[in-house]
């Protein structure tokens, strides 16, 4: 009578194919790692060099703007002495002295220039400066008539100082330097032309009344 096999034990079947399972899981996992660390290195080097390119980008902002920044400053500089230059070398009547207070300070208030609280003391509070309508679009309420008659005034008490015509021509020098600095032509940035603009507007109403005293 022929003999039966054994039937074969589970174990030793299933054994070695859940063994070669987990090498197989533990190879595929063990891929990730190294592929999720070769990605971790790739972007530290990416954010390293990002970092360094902005550090670079920002040195050369700072050196590019630099001489802007000391212009801008000497600029302003100028503009606070010539503003000086106005008040101590010229008399002017009391309206016209506020109309000028007024456009000095209007400047100031608007960041056009910077604060100047230990400088010139205005003649006027800093609040009434501006309740004359004189200030307003130009000057234009100031009749031709009024106009005339405060010129006739200025002339005659003028007419007693013999450094008349070199105070003239000093304030003339003046705001023609003013205007040669703001000129919109000068510059090619749009946004620089824009502010020059505002500030030559804010300039001229100062410069139509002092000449018209001349």
């Amino acid at each position: 009578m022929p003999r039966k096999t054994p039937p074969l034990s589970h174990s030793t079947v299933t054994t070695p194919l859940a063994l070669s399972q987990l090498h197989i899981r533990l190879q595929f996992l063990e891929k990730e790692h190294q592929s999720l660390l070769k990605q971790i290195k790739r972007k530290r080097t990416e954010l390293n060099n990002f970092i360094e390119q902005t550090r670079i980008f920002a040195t050369e902002i700072f050196h590019k703007a630099s001489p802007s920044f000391q212009k801008m400053a000497e600029l302003d500089q100028d503009i606070h002495a010539l503003f000086d230059e106005i008040f101590t070398t010229r008399k002017f009547g009391k309206q016209t002295l506020k109309n000028i207070e007024a456009v000095y300070l209007q400047l100031q208030l608007t960041g056009i220039i910077s604060l100047k609280p230990n400088g010139k003391q205005f003649s006027t509070e800093p609040d009434e400066l501006f309740d004359s309508p004189d200030t307003e679009s130009d000057f234009s309420r100031e009749t031709a008539e009024s106009r005339y008659q405060h010129w006739q005034a200025q002339e005659s008490v003028e007419s007693q100082s013999v450094t008349r015509t070199e105070d003239k021509r000093k304030i003339r020098e003046t705001f023609l330097r003013l205007a040669e600095i703001f000129h919109p032509d000068k510059v090619k940035d749009s946004q620089t032309q824009t502010d020059y603009t505002e500030i030559m507007k804010s300039i001229k109403p100062t410069k139509r009344l002092i000449w018209q005293d001349f």
